[in-house]
């Protein structure tokens, strides 16, 4: 599905914004816009969901430490770990063919 596909425009999109409007919860709201964001993501390859969900929970939980640490230069190496651990994925899935 792309953006500019009939099936989005016609479909997808309203169902989307008729269902986030709907909704006057804040929290619902986001789990709305995930789940059908999670939908569009999966619909050209399902497999690639969970890559998307290891990298929102390994950088959700490296934030957690980061704003948890006391220490500056634990603060940096935790930051410094996690961008290499993400750019390292990154040029496995650019570089690797795949």
């Amino acid at each position: 599905m792309v953006f500019s596909g009939l099936f989005f425009l016609t479909i997808f999109l309203p169902v989307s914004l008729i269902l986030y409007y709907a909704v006057k919860n804040r929290t619902y709201r986001n789990v709305i816009l995930t789940i059908m964001s999670l939908v569009f993501y999966a619909w050209g390859e399902p497999v690639w969901i969970l890559l998307l969900l290891f990298c929102s929970v390994f950088v959700y939980l490296f934030a957690i430490m980061i704003e948890r640490s006391n220490r500056k230069n634990l603060s940096k190496t935790l930051l410094i770990v996690s961008i290499a651990i993400l750019i390292a994925i990154l040029g496995f899935f650019k570089y690797s063919g795949f």
